[in-house]
């Protein structure tokens, strides 16, 4: 047993008789950090072919060379200054300005190896209502032997719900298949009033509901509930709630559980989450000196940038002071 505690403790204690004051603990750790190799993938919840673990290349590096010729232009221009202080601040504006991009893009384009003028124009272009180069998006994603880049042409029209079973939700080859469930439809609903934290507050949910109609996620329907059944084969009302908290914005939700929208989605997939097992596969194995960075990244309102088919843009409904809305995207 005490041959077993020492072999425990061994990398712990010093291994010469002298003495370090315990102001000075950190001192005796190792100077880098030593990352874990997993003899397997670590599960980070975004599929079978993604992993948690980057302490050793997957694959080939497809964008090595241009990720170079990134960092020394970022770097002789001093613009990883700028980006660096902007995401400091929690600024949500970009890093960078329209005027400090066309270099970068011209390094894509010859990574991509696009001489034709037309093209390049086209995968520059953004379309309505989607605030992406989905074309730029796509042709990345075909670089990169993506599984799920068919997914991608899909964006430019909408996506479905999963609602009408003429237009089902495409299965991902990455992600897990869902839980064999069949499906027990149930007529749609279409919910006459909202909930009670949007009625106690009309005066925020009519701010909120005005910048969602400049972005052009949500318009009002003319000619209300019937004109809305009339145009569509498939309709649903939810009822809208205003979510307050203190450590965010107010924003809108739609319940749509109690239209039914969601107990007639059908998913084809499942996903899967990281627990603490695969957590503690990824971690640095012992404390070091090296000082670590962590980078939380979050696309605003990601869901709403997402375009709904036009035939399912009747089942994500309202009520608001007597007139009805649909959403546009997600």
């Amino acid at each position: 047993m005490a041959a077993g505690l020492v072999s425990c403790l061994r990398t712990w204690i010093t291994s010469s008789h002298g003495l370090a004051p315990v102001r000075n603990w950190s001192s005796l750790l190792p100077c880098s950090t030593q990352w874990p190799v997993p003899d397997s993938r670590v599960e980070d919840g975004a599929g079978t072919n993604s992993t948690a673990c980057w302490s050793r290349p997957h694959g080939a590096d497809i964008f090595g060379a241009l990720r170079k010729q990134w960092t020394d232009r970022l770097i002789h221009s001093n613009l990883h200054t700028k980006i660096s202080a902007a995401l400091l601040s929690g600024s949500r504006s970009p890093p960078l300005t329209e005027d400090e991009l066309p270099p970068f893009l011209s390094d894509l384009r010859t990574h991509l190896a696009i001489t034709d003028e037309r093209l390049w124009e086209a995968c520059l272009s953004v379309s309505p209502g989607q605030p992406f180069r989905l074309a730029l998006w796509r042709r990345l994603s075909g670089m990169l032997s993506d599984p799920d880049a068919e997914f991608l042409d899909l964006l430019p029209h909408g996506v479905p719900l999963g609602v009408d079973p003429a237009a089902p939700v495409p299965p991902s080859s990455v992600m897990l298949p869902a839980e064999p469930d069949p499906p027990h439809p149930m007529p749609l609903e279409h919910c006459a009033s909202a909930w009670q934290s949007a009625l106690s507050d009309p005066d925020t949910v009519d701010t909120l509901l005005a910048e969602e109609i400049s972005e052009g996620w949500v318009r009002e329907v003319p000619g209300g509930l019937s004109a809305l059944q009339n145009r569509y084969r498939l309709s649903a009302v939810g009822k809208l709630g205003l979510v307050k908290s203190d450590d965010r914005p107010p924003r809108l939700v739609v319940d749509s559980s109690v239209s039914r929208v969601i107990e007639n989605t059908i998913l084809p997939n499942r996903s899967a989450y990281p627990g603490l097992k695969d957590l503690r596969r990824c971690v640095p194995v012992a404390p070091a000196q090296e000082q670590l960075t962590a980078l939380v990244l979050d696309v605003s309102k990601a869901h709403r940038r997402i375009l709904i088919r036009p035939e399912d843009q009747g089942l994500l409904c309202f009520h608001h002071r007597d007139r009805l809305y649909q959403y546009l995207t997600l």
